[in-house]
C-alpha cells in the first residue's frame, strides 16, 4: 500500500510506494531531496506514529551520502560511517506530520543502499596508526633508493672515452676562436652524438662540455651582432642614396630657376646698358663743355695763387724756424704722456673686459640653471601626467572586466531561470485518486499505453525547450564577449594617442635637460678660469 509523506522544506503532501521506505525522494514542488523514513510516514492519512522500540532510524552520511539504518535506541548518539569512516550523529525520531496530505500526491523516489551502522570511538586512533605506518614505509623506500643509487656500479664509458671527448671539445674551442659558427655547430652536434645522451658524472668532462656551450653562445651572439651591423649599414646606405637623389632633384630645379632668372637679368641689363650709354654720351658732352670753362677759370686762379704763394712762402720760412724748435720740445713731452696714457688705458680696458665677461658668464649660468630647473619641473609634471593616464587606463579596463563579469552572471541567472523542468514518468497505479502532475495540475490516472505516450511527448517538448534555452545562453555570452572586445578597443583608441604624446614630451624634455646640463658644465668651467685670471 502506498505511503503518504510530507516534504520537510515546503510541507507538500506526497505519495510514495510502500517498498520505497528509507529511500531518497525529491519533492515535485520545490525539488528538495529527503529520506522517506518510517518515522515520518504512515500507511494511511489517519494512521498514527508507531511506538515500536525496535523500529529503525534511516539517515544519510553527511560526508559520502551513504544511507545508514540504525536501531531507534541509538537516537542522538555518535557513531562511525561504515563506508568512509566519518563520524556522524543518528537523528532522534520526529513526530508525524501534522499536515493532511493531498490524496494522490506522489514523490520522486531514488534507490537507496541499506547499511547497518554501529557506534564506534576508536576510528581516529586507527587512522593515525595507519598514517604512521605509511610514513615509515615511504621513508624506508627512499633510504633504499638512495643506497642503491650510491653503491650501484657506474658505467666506465667516461674512463675509456675521456681523451677522445676532451680532444673533440678542444677542437670545438679552436673553431670558436676562429669564429667559424657553422663548423662549431657541426662539432657540437658531433660531441652530443658521441656522448649519446649519457649523463656525465666527471667534473672535468662536464666543465669541458660547458665551456664548449659557452663558446658556442659567444660565437652565435657575435654572428648575430655582425648580421645586425650589416643590416644597419645597408639601411644607412639606402637612406643616403635617397637623400642624394632628393638633393639632385632639388639642385636641378634650382639650376632651372637660376637659368630663367639669369635670362631675365640679361635682358634687363641690355636695356639698362643702352639707356646708360645714351646718358653717358650726353653727360660726356656736357662735361667737356664744363671742363673747358673750368680750365680757363683755373688757369686764371692759378696765376693769382702763384703770386700769393710766393709772398706767403717767404713769411712761412721765417715762422717755420721758430715753430720747429717749439714743436720738438712739445713733441717729446706729448710722446712720454701718450705712452703713460696708453699703458693706463690698456690696463683699465683689460680689467673691464674681465669684469664684463665674468658678469656675462654668471648671467648665462643663472639663466641656464633656471631653464634646467624649469625643464626638470616640466619632466616631473609629465611623469605625473603619465602615471595618472596609466591609472585611468587601468581603472577603465577594470570597469569593463567587472561589467563583463556581471553580464556573464546575469546570463547564467537567466539561463537557470529559463531551464524547463524535466517531465516525470508516473507509473500506473490503479484504484488511486487523481495524481498531481507538474505545478498543481491534476488529472485521473491514465491507462498504461496513453501514460507512456504522454511522457514521450513531454520528453520531446522538454528537449526542444532545453535546446532553445542553451542557444539563447550561448548568444548572450557571445554578445557579452563582443561588447567586452569593443569596449577594450575604445579604451585603447582613447589612451594610445595621449600616451604617445606624453612619451614624446618626456623624451623631448630629457634631451633638452641633457643639453642644458652640458651648457651648465661649460659655463662653470669658464667661470673658474675667469676667477683664476
Amino acid at each position: 500500500m502506498p505511503l503518504q509523506v510530507s516534504c520537510p522544506q515546503c510541507g507538500t503532501p506526497l505519495v510514495v510506494p510502500s517498498n520505497a521506505a528509507g529511500s531518497r525522494c525529491q519533492c515535485l514542488k520545490c525539488g528538495t531531496q529527503f529520506t522517506a523514513g518510517t518515522s515520518t510516514s504512515s500507511p494511511s492519512p489517519n494512521a498514527g506514529h508507531s511506538d515500536d522500540p525496535s523500529s529503525l532510524i534511516r539517515f544519510a552520511c553527511p560526508e559520502c551520502g551513504t544511507h545508514i539504518s540504525v536501531s531507534s535506541k541509538y537516537a542522538g548518539k555518535t557513531g562511525t560511517c561504515p563506508k568512509c569512516g566519518a563520524r556522524c550523529v543518528a537523528p532522534g525520531p520526529s513526530p508525524p506530520s501534522q499536515l493532511a496530505p493531498t490524496p494522490g500526491s506522489i514523490a520522486k523516489v531514488a534507490p537507496s543502499q541499506h547499511i547497518e551502522w554501529k557506534p564506534g570511538r576508536h576510528t581516529a586512533q586507527s587512522r593515525r596508526v595507519k598514517a604512521a605506518l605509511a610514513v615509515l614505509i615511504v621513508v624506508t623506500l627512499i633510504a633504499a633508493g638512495l643506497a642503491t643509487y650510491r653503491f650501484w656500479p657506474r658505467d666506465n664509458w667516461e674512463h675509456s672515452n675521456r681523451q677522445a671527448f676532451l680532444a673533440k671539445c678542444q677542437d670545438a674551442l679552436d673553431l670558436a676562436k676562429s669564429n667559424n659558427a657553422t663548423a662549431l655547430d657541426a662539432k657540437y652536434l658531433e660531441i652530443l652524438a658521441f656522448v649519446g645522451g649519457r649523463e656525465l658524472t666527471s667534473d672535468d668532462l662536464r666543465g669541458a662540455l660547458q665551456r664548449v656551450q659557452d663558446a658556442r653562445s659567444i660565437v652565435d651572439n657575435a654572428a648575430k651582432q655582425k648580421a645586425d651591423e650589416i643590416e644597419r649599414l645597408a639601411e644607412t646606405q639606402r637612406l643616403l642614396d635617397e637623400n642624394k637623389k632628393r638633393q639632385e632633384a632639388a639642385e636641378a630645379t634650382k639650376r632651372q630657376a637660376e637659368t630663367q632668372r639669369q635670362q631675365q637679368e640679361a635682358v634687363a641689363q641690355l636695356q639698362a646698358a643702352r639707356e646708360k650709354r645714351r646718358l653717358d654720351e650726353e653727360a660726356q658732352r656736357k662735361a667737356e663743355e664744363q671742363k673747358q670753362r673750368e680750365d680757363a677759370a683755373a688757369r686764371q686762379r692759378a696765376e693769382e695763387e702763384q703770386q700769393r704763394q710766393a709772398e706767403a712762402s717767404q713769411r712761412q720760412e721765417e715762422a717755420q724756424k721758430q715753430q720747429e724748435e717749439e714743436q720738438q720740445r712739445l713733441a717729446e713731452q706729448e710722446r712720454l704722456a701718450e705712452q703713460q696714457r696708453l699703458a693706463d688705458a690698456q690696463k683699465e680696458e683689460l680689467e673691464q673686459r674681465r669684469q664684463e665677461e665674468k658678469t656675462a658668464v654668471i648671467t648665462a649660468l643663472n639663466r641656464v640653471t633656471a631653464a634646467l630647473n624649469q625643464v626638470r619641473t616640466d619632466g616631473t609634471a609629465a611623469e605625473n601626467t603619465k602615471a595618472n593616464l596609466v591609472a585611468q587606463y587601468n581603472a577603465q579596463q577594470d570597469t569593463v572586466e567587472n561589467q563583463y563579469a556581471e553580464m556573464k552572471k546575469e546570463a547564467g541567472r537567466r539561463y537557470g531561470a529559463e531551464l524547463p523542468r524535466h517531465p516525470t514518468y508516473i507509473p500506473d497505479l490503479p484504484n488511486m485518486a487523481p495524481v498531481v502532475i507538474g505545478r498543481g495540475r491534476q488529472q485521473p490516472p491514465p491507462s498504461p499505453p496513453y501514460n507512456q505516450m504522454m511522457y514521450n511527448q513531454q520528453l520531446l517538448q522538454y528537449n526542444d525547450l532545453l535546446a532553445a534555452a542553451k542557444q539563447r545562453h550561448t548568444d548572450r555570452l557571445t554578445a557579452a564577449e563582443q561588447w567586452r572586445a569593443d569596449e577594450k578597443q575604445k579604451i585603447d583608441n582613447k589612451f594610445q594617442p595621449q600616451a604617445a604624446d606624453i612619451n614624446a614630451r618626456i623624451s623631448q624634455l630629457y634631451t633638452q635637460m641633457q643639453s642644458l646640463i652640458q651648457q651648465q658644465k661649460q659655463l662653470q668651467q669658464r667661470a673658474k678660469q675667469i676667477g683664476a685670471m
